[in-house]
């Protein structure tokens, strides 16, 4: 009943009723880039390619739940891609290595499949549902959808 936009220009994510397109909230990311972000029942996590983090907030009240550091090896922008499931697993990509990484929400537990399909460059998390992961790849010619099971 909601749409969620990430909007990198004003550094807001904004919540709309999808029937009325009326505002109904917005989180305002100062200092930062927000690039993706991925809702749940219970919270919303946004992709800061700037500041190189996850944001994770409260999806009722949008209080700041935490901000989770992801190392970038180049520095550079990251990480994009992201995903949470419902039971509060995060995806997310590390753009300049080809990462695709998932964690619990307190970054306690760790996992990276270092790289995707024989070293395919381009991926985004596509869906995560009943332990199947779906990624879509492109190697710049083609696309294709990748499928991780019982993860």
């Amino acid at each position: 009943s909601s749409v969620f936009v990430c909007d990198k220009i004003l550094k807001r994510v904004f919540k709309f009723d999808a029937q009325t397109g009326n505002l109904l909230n917005r989180i305002s990311i100062e200092n930062g880039e927000p690039y993706k972000l991925s809702v749940n029942k219970n919270y919303i996590v946004v992709s800061d390619i700037l500041n190189h983090q996850l944001n994770i907030y409260d999806s009722n009240n949008f209080n700041l739940y935490k901000k989770l550091f992801i190392d970038q090896p180049d520095k550079k922008n990251g990480p994009f891609s992201v995903y949470i499931t419902n039971d509060n697993l995060i995806f997310f990509k590390n753009y300049s290595v080809s990462q695709l990484t998932f964690t619990d929400k307190d970054l306690k537990s760790e996992h990276v499949f270092n790289r995707i399909n024989g070293e395919i460059n381009g991926f985004t998390i596509l869906e995560c549902t009943n332990q199947t992961l779906v990624v879509g790849c492109t190697d710049k010619v083609s696309f294709k959808l990748v499928c991780f099971n019982n993860i």
